[in-house]
């Protein structure tokens, strides 16, 4: 589902709380910013992660990067 062609359903993926780290690092590089706004507010995504998100071209995106309680 990840990697579906309907960016409605990477952001469903992205938003929900059992995606795991593996499968938010795989979005966290989708060119849709609503899917990777989604990934920076996940609580499963990894420092690593969101330390690449907080170089996003959207502010939207790095601004939950900064929420992010997992973000150091």
């Amino acid at each position: 589902m990840s990697n579906d062609e309907d960016s409605d359903v990477r952001f469903w993926v992205a938003r929900n709380p059992n995606t795991t780290s593996e499968t938010l690092d795989y979005l966290s590089k989708d060119e849709e910013s609503g899917v990777r706004y989604c990934v920076a507010e996940n609580p499963n995504t990894t420092s690593e992660t969101l330390d690449y998100l907080s170089k996003d071209e959207d502010f939207h995106v790095r601004r939950n990067v900064s929420l992010n309680p997992n973000y150091k």
